[in-house]
């Protein structure tokens, strides 16, 4: 049985968003609860924890269903060290001289400024594939953003360094301040995830 396009974009587009912003947090998400809660059948629901498994923001566990992905410090640490490689193969791209456009960093629909600066980047150097691969690490990095947030302090100055080195245009600047930036979360893991430290 197919669902109905719609239907499917619908319930898609709501679980992604509630899965980024901390709904169903931690825990085995069921279909027909889920059904429920978008007032869907099913099939959107399985087609949409489909889409999602494939884009790293659900899991499917051997035991069966679908659940979220747990954080661990290992994982954390390859996110952000995936990150860090990312962002700095995006700036090997970037040419020595912008010309005459310039990286405007405006007001974003995205939820951490990190994930605007990185998305401005890519779409910059105008390689597809780099915009792809940094929005889809973008939400797979939201819900350690989202620790970040709660459990470092010093968030705004150390992102408006990173935004000033990207609006001048100083690439020695912003490659520094973006290392930086990953460092500090690499080292600060374990008070991320709540573990201490």
């Amino acid at each position: 049985m197919v669902a109905d396009h719609n239907t499917s974009e619908r319930v898609y587009a709501r679980l992604k968003t509630d899965l980024l912003d901390g709904g169903w947090d931690n825990s085995r998400l069921n279909i027909n609860t889920l059904a429920d809660a978008y007032y869907a059948s099913a099939t959107p629901v399985r087609e949409a924890l489909l889409r999602l498994v494939g884009e790293g923001l659900v899991e499917m566990p051997v035991s069966g269903g679908f659940a979220m992905p747990r954080m661990d410090p290992v994982q954390a640490a390859d996110h952000y060290a995936f990150s860090l490689a990312l962002g700095q193969l995006v700036l090997q791209h970037l040419p020595a001289h912008p010309g005459s456009r310039g990286i405007m960093i405006g007001p974003s629909a995205l939820a951490y400024p990190i994930d605007a600066v990185l998305t401005s980047l890519a779409v910059f150097v105008g390689n597809v594939a780099l915009v792809q691969s940094v929005v889809s690490l973008n939400d797979r990095m939201h819900r350690l953003r989202r620790m970040e947030e709660r459990r470092l302090k010093g968030l705004a100055p150390e992102i408006e360094n990173v935004i000033e080195g990207v609006e001048q245009y100083n690439l020695k600047r912003i490659r520094s301040t973006l290392r930086s930036y990953h460092r500090r979360r690499q080292r600060s893991i374990g008070k991320i995830l709540g573990l201490g430290g």
